[in-house]
Order: C-alpha cells, then sequence, then structure tokens
C-alpha cells in the first residue's frame, strides 16, 4: 500500500508533525512509523531515519521494524482460529482444544513444570498468570535456541507464584504456547496462513532470516556520553509467537482492522475477538506507568492490556527488544487504532504518548493524554531502579560501606566457566570495575536471546551484588560464591531478578 496522501480529515496534521519530531529528538529515537485506523480510514506516516549511517530515511510500507511482543496478539488469535475450526470441533470431546485446556494434555512430553504441570492452562500462560518467571537469560544458546527446546526446559526453572493468583510478565509461556500451536497443526507457518496471507500482510514476516534484511531499521541506544550505539540486530526464531514478528506500519493497519471490524468472512469472527479482549486477571501496575488510564489500573485479557480512557474501553500492548519498541492502541468503541513501530531504546514506553494525542484526537477530546506520558517519564525509569534496589535491600540489608570479611581465596580463583541445567554456562572473568577502576569479576553473556553485561562487586565475605549495564537487562542481582570441599568454586546466581532468593547454582 503506498504511502497515503494526507487528506484533511487526516491525523498527521502539521503540528501532530512537529510533536512527533520533538518526542523523537528528546528521547534519542532515530525514527518511527505510525499507521492509524479509524472506521473505513487508514492513515500511516514515517519519521526520522532506519539507518543513522546512511541516512536513510524510515518509509511506511517498506522500512520492517520488530513488531515485539505486540507479536503475542496475533499468536493468541492463531489459537482462537485453530479452536474455533474444524480440525479441531470435529475431534471427539475429550480430545478437542480449548483454551482452559491444560498445557500438558497438549504437549506432554514437552510441558513439564517443577510443579502443578497438569493444571497450568493454555490460557493461564496466555495472560501471564501460570506463576512462571521471565527467566530471560534461560534461553537461546545450544539445545535452548528454538521453541521446543525453550518449552523443554522449562522443568529446570524454578516457579515464583501460585498459579492463576499473580500477573507476572513471562515470554516462555508464550513461547510454549506457540510451540503447542506447531505441534497441534503440524504446520510452523499457521500464523502466516491464517492471518497474515489473509489479510494481504505481504510485508510481515516471522524472525530475522525471513525477512528482507536490507530493509529491516538498524536498531539504536543512546549512550551515557551522548552519542548513538547500533545495537545487533536480533533474530528471534527462538521465541516465536512470543515476539518474532517483523512487519510494517502499514501491515499493522490492516491488523487493527481485522480486530475492529471481525467478520465470519474474515480471519477473526465476532465471537473470536470478543474472546482475545477478554479480561482474565488484574494487572495492576501503578506508578507512571498506569498513566494515563482512567484509575491507573488495567486488566490482561489474551495477549492484550484492557483498560479505560476518558470513560471508554481501550486494548493496548507495547513491545521492546535491545534498540527497538512497537506499541499498538485500539478504542473499538469508535472503531479507532494506532500502531508506532520504532528503532530507538525503550521507545514502546517513550513514544506511547503520541498514541494518546492521536486518540485524544479522534475523540474529539481536549488533548492531554499527551503531556501526562511525558510528565511521568522520568518516574518511569526512576520507578523501575528503585524497584530494583528496594528488592536488592529486602535482601541485603545492613550492608557495610566496604567489605569487612575478605573471600577466602584469591580472586583469580573465582574466574571461569560454570555451569547450570537451566542456564547453561557463564563464563566469568577478573577484570576492571568500570566505574572504580578496581580489580573485580566481569561476565559478558552475549549467547543469549537477551544479551546482558554484569559487574560484580563484593559486598561481603562471599556474598556479591550484580549489576548489569543498563541498556542490557539492567536490574540488580544478588550472587554468592561457595569454595566447595576440593577446593572449586561454585557460584550461586539469583539469575531472575523477581527471585533475588532464589539461588540458581552454577558449578
Amino acid at each position: 500500500m503506498p504511502e497515503l496522501e494526507l487528506e484533511s480529515e487526516s491525523p498527521f496534521t502539521q503540528s501532530f508533525d512537529t510533536l512527533v519530531n520533538e518526542t523523537l529528538q528528546r528521547h534519542h529515537c532515530p525514527g518511527t512509523s505510525i499507521s492509524v485506523i479509524h472506521n473505513d480510514q487508514t492513515y500511516s506516516k514515517a519519521y526520522g531515519h532506519s539507518d543513522l549511517k546512511s541516512q536513510t530515511l524510515v518509509n511506511t510500507s517498506q522500512t520492517l521494524f520488530y513488531g515485539c511482543s505486540t507479536t503475542k496478539a496475533m499468536l493468541c488469535a492463531a489459537w482462537a482460529i485453530y479452536i474455533s475450526s474444524a480440525a479441531n470441533r470435529e475431534k471427539p470431546e475429550h480430545e478437542q482444544i480449548h483454551f482452559n485446556t491444560a498445557l500438558a494434555n497438549i504437549i506432554p512430553e514437552d510441558f513439564v513444570l517443577p510443579d502443578r504441570t497438569v493444571i497450568v492452562s493454555l490460557e493461564d500462560v496466555l495472560s501471564h498468570r501460570s506463576g512462571m518467571s521471565r527467566h530471560e537469560l534461560s534461553y537461546g544458546y545450544e539445545a535452548v535456541d528454538a521453541p521446543r527446546g525453550i518449552t523443554r526446559n522449562l522443568r529446570n526453572l524454578p516457579l515464583h507464584n501460585a498459579i492463576r493468583t499473580t500477573f507476572e510478565y513471562c515470554n516462555l509461556g508464550y513461547v510454549a504456547a506457540s510451540h503447542a500451536l506447531d505441534v497441534v497443526t503440524g504446520n510452523s507457518g499457521f500464523m502466516r496462513e491464517q492471518i497474515w496471507r489473509p489479510l494481504g500482510m505481504r510485508d510481515t514476516f516471522g524472525g530475522l532470516r525471513e525477512a528482507r534484511e536490507g530493509d529491516v531499521a538498524r536498531l539504536y541506544s543512546w549512550g551515557k556520553n551522548g552519542e548513538w550505539k547500533e545495537e545487533a540486530l536480533m533474530g528471534l526464531d527462538e521465541v516465536a509467537g512470543a515476539g518474532y514478528v517483523i512487519s510494517t506500519a502499514e501491515d499493522y493497519a490492516k491488523w487493527m482492522r481485522c480486530l475492529l471490524r471481525p467478520s465470519n468472512h474474515g480471519p477473526l469472527s465476532e465471537e473470536m475477538v470478543e474472546e482475545l479482549f477478554k479480561s482474565r486477571i488484574p494487572a495492576t501496575f501503578g506508578g507512571a506507568d498506569s498513566v494515563p488510564l482512567d484509575g491507573g489500573f488495567a486488566n490482561y485479557a489474551l495477549g492484550w492490556f484492557i483498560g479505560c480512557y476518558k470513560g471508554r474501553k481501550i486494548c493496548y500492548h507495547a513491545g521492546g527488544i535491545i534498540g527497538g519498541g512497537s506499541r499498538v492502541l485500539l478504542c473499538p468503541e469508535i472503531g479507532w487504532g494506532a500502531t508506532f513501530l520504532s528503532n530507538g531504546q525503550n521507545s514502546g514506553v517513550l513514544l506511547r504518548g503520541l498514541l494518546f494525542e492521536l486518540l485524544d484526537m479522534a475523540l474529539g477530546e481536549e488533548s492531554t493524554g499527551y503531556a501526562k506520558c511525558e510528565e511521568v517519564m522520568p518516574k518511569f525509569f526512576e520507578e523501575m531502579r528503585e524497584q530494583s534496589e528496594t528488592g536488592f535491600r529486602k535482601v541485603f540489608s545492613n550492608v557495610p560501606e566496604r567489605p569487612t570479611v575478605p573471600l577466602a581465596l584469591p580472586l583469580s580463583r573465582y574466574a571461569g566457566i560454570f555451569r547450570s541445567v537451566g542456564y547453561g554456562n557463564v563464563e566469568i572473568k577478573t577484570g576492571l570495575d568500570p566505574a572504580s577502576g578496581e580489580e573485580t569479576l566481569l561476565c559478558d553473556i552475549e549467547d543469549r536471546t537477551w544479551r546482558a553485561k554484569w559487574t560484580f562487586r563484593r559486598i561481603n565475605g562471599e556474598h556479591w551484588r550484580i549489576d548489569a549495564d543498563p541498556s542490557r537487562l539492567p536490574q540488580a542481582r544478588r550472587a554468592e560464591s561457595r569454595v566447595e570441599h576440593d577446593g572449586r568454586i561454585s557460584w550461586g546466581i539469583a539469575m531472575e531478578p523477581a527471585m533475588l532468593e532464589n539461588l540458581i547454582w552454577f558449578h
């Protein structure tokens, strides 16, 4: 679809263009592509650069961006299509799959948890209420680099919360649901055949290997010294329906129209969309991220957050990778939706005010959403840092300014390659602390889906704090070194920041 001539009713006014460019500059996002659906009208416009080195401009129909976690809604839609299909409904009743079917009944050999395996349903993992934590550094390496391997590794990862009690975002559950769909349909291209192709989404791909790499926007983060840093493109085949879509803003317009105007003649019926938008669990997050929702409250459905804005129901989801981000916002009551795709670090959060500005325009309401989002943006990242610090202080109280108890062995003895069953290998080396210049231990994790750079800082004795490069996975972790009976070193590391008290042991 060629970029549309902007008509008088287009939301892309001169003042909005100015707002977008100012926002991109303020938040250090090189470019973005935005599409809007309103009743029968579709609009799209590109801003900024897809490649800073070549100064290539973003193009709404050609530039490919990572859709990131907005993929989740497509996976849920694919499951809704299968559940309603003749292939499923014509099976004996006890063999039919529904959203409340236990995953262990669908893929019994692959889906095994440390506990409660038989009761975790498809719906539980798709609504982030399975009790599983994120464990983001547990996949992307060796045999854990494809949906089946990632699913089978769940048995080696500790659970966090009781089932159906707590909303806890977990990509791994979506990977397992993707693998289950592949097994049931015998078709890893089910999403393409049932959603993308019927909707004419010819510029939508599953993972980098499928995409036209020359058209994929480069990814960027903003360095602490005020410079652009180009980040490596991510393959993402292994995460599948959790976040592997690469697409254009114009293709996302076709996807939004399908959701806003469901039809028995299209991929999604009204009943399917109603099921997808039905709330499953409160997802109260509070703080800066609750702005500008009515009451600061949202629920999670199947691949969608559900909230209220100025008295109207909205459905939305953001996504992010290292150097890129996305967000989709729908207001079904007025037949409206908007998407942005961007190649800036944290852009899924940083640019969200632009979608609320567009929604205010569509509602004919006073423009307040954008200003509220921008006002709390510094607080958003400060709250993330504070949450990490608060969790750390709960585990370590009364920490001395400097260690008072020495290590049992010389620092170099604590370096080496260490392995755990669920997380694979980590290589710990001696090096200089980038902040203090003192000799310490460092760890670069580059062989996973999510990369990390760690600096070990000793608290006391064999107790350590691990600080991460803020451009990667920035949460603080705790660690404990242990001298075994044979003189070898073992490391216990809180690999999941939400579970600081749970150490994963590497030997």
